[in-house]
């Protein structure tokens, strides 16, 4: 039987001065290394299917892999994992999934083919509370290099200020006066 895998991700490299070791190890377990016209080891490929004994392997070779080097695999029940490359040492780490919170008051809204939950969230254009679309916007303000518009959500009923930075782009001269003075122009 065994423990079926996809290398899903990678980042994986080796000095030239170990990738011949390394590229044996890999290669008895199933991996295949790249190696670039200096002789490092630059890449790796799954020519596998199943876990085996793979991570004891990458935790014997892990002193001649580079820092910051990783694996991310992908297991047949779902689960992700990346084997990682840091001071000498391999380990596994566990990926943690994350969803955005979602309620019946708050479902989620298509921007840009993206489904998007606003329950807590500021997006400008959208009340932050029920994620309608704002139309009511009240006077804008500015103060030094902000900008608020206070807004009243027609569907909720919550009031707010959507508000930004002001950031400096460029002059346009619309015009042109001499100095009366006969100063510099």
């Amino acid at each position: 039987m065994g423990y079926y895998i996809t290398l899903a991700d990678s980042r994986f490299t080796v000095d030239a001065k170990y990738a011949e070791k390394v590229s044996q190890e890999l290669e008895n377990h199933w991996y295949e290394s790249i190696i670039n016209e200096s002789g490092c080891i630059d890449a790796i490929i799954f020519n596998g299917e199943k876990l085996g004994d793979a991570f004891e392997m990458f935790q014997r070779i892990a002193p001649m892999v580079d820092e910051g080097s990783y694996l991310q695999i992908s297991g047949e029940n779902g689960d992700l994992w990346r084997w990682v490359f840091i001071d000498g040492e391999c380990y596994e780490i566990d990926a943690i999934i994350t969803w955005p919170e979602s309620s019946a008051d708050a479902p989620p809204k298509i921007v840009d083919g993206d489904a998007i939950f606003f329950s807590c969230q500021s997006q400008a254009g959208y009340c932050p509370v029920c994620g309608n679309a704002l139309s009511e916007y009240g006077t804008c303000e500015i103060e030094e290099w902000s900008v608020e518009y206070p807004w009243t959500c027609e569907k909720c009923g919550h009031m707010g200020f959507e508000y930004g930075n002001i950031e400096f782009d460029g002059h346009k001269v619309l015009s042109y006066t001499p100095p009366e003075n006969g100063g510099a122009s």
